[in-house]
């Protein structure tokens, strides 16, 4: 209600069950307690976080980090998101955190069915709120994840021209329906020539670093970390 007008933000039905961003963050933090209590050791830091009335994204990683060779240093995270108005009501999707020895680092989120694998958990808003927290029982699948990870980034095989993956990062950055074309700091990270041998795959890494630490909107943000992934991952960009 405003100046004696009412606003209609929705119409729902008795089917729709709003886990909003007050209950997707009670209970993310209550089951990382949990999985930390369970496994002596483990701890989790809140990397990256978002919210809007109806969105709330975070990005939740495990503190200790892994050697994983060419990749750097890894651990596992959790993207955290809710969204009123999507089809999921609550998300949960196992990323993996790259990072060099004193960087904040960035994110790689694997496709699913493919080398290197990752799990998710969707509640729908249609989940019953007797059936959600067993649904939450699985979130154990999606945490502790980071040698399994560190094997499967073993056997990511586009590694073999870094420099032909950056010329293909800074091709989706710029292409004229590109959402990042007039975001020149994103264009001059990506735009410098590095020698295209495995040995300065790091130099790769180091760009991917730079982009996550621009400040720039947050759903971009996200969309880029898709098209980084793919095309480190897999050597193209995901047509969905």
């Amino acid at each position: 209600e405003h100046d004696n007008l009412h606003y209609l933000r929705g119409i729902t039905s008795t089917r729709y069950y709003e886990y909003g961003i007050d209950f997707t963050f009670v209970v993310s933090m209550l089951s990382l307690h949990k999985n930390m209590k369970a496994n002596p050791g483990i701890e989790y830091k809140i990397k990256n976080a978002a919210i809007s009335e109806s969105k709330l994204e975070m990005i939740v990683s495990e503190k200790h980090i892994k050697d994983a060779g060419k990749f750097g240093y890894v651990s596992t995270a959790v993207k955290i998101t809710t969204n009123d108005l999507g089809t999921g009501s609550l998300n949960f999707v196992n990323v993996i955190n790259v990072m060099q020895k004193d960087s904040t680092g960035f994110y790689l989120i694997p496709k699913k069915d493919s080398i290197v694998e990752n799990s998710s958990l969707v509640i729908n808003h249609n989940t019953k709120p007797e059936n959600v927290f067993t649904a939450l029982k699985d979130l154990d699948g999606i945490l502790n994840t980071t040698d399994s990870f560190i094997e499967e980034l073993n056997a990511v095989k586009t590694i073999k021209t870094p420099d032909e993956l950056r010329v293909k990062i800074l091709a989706k950055i710029q292409s004229p329906r590109s959402s990042f074309k007039s975001i020149k700091k994103l264009s001059d990270i990506f735009g410098r020539k590095i020698d295209n041998e495995v040995s300065n795959f790091k130099k790769l890494l180091e760009m991917c670093n730079k982009a996550e630490e621009l400040n720039i909107e947050y759903d971009l943000k996200d969309k880029l970390r898709y098209i980084i992934s793919d095309i480190i991952l897999y050597g193209k960009h995901r047509d969905s």
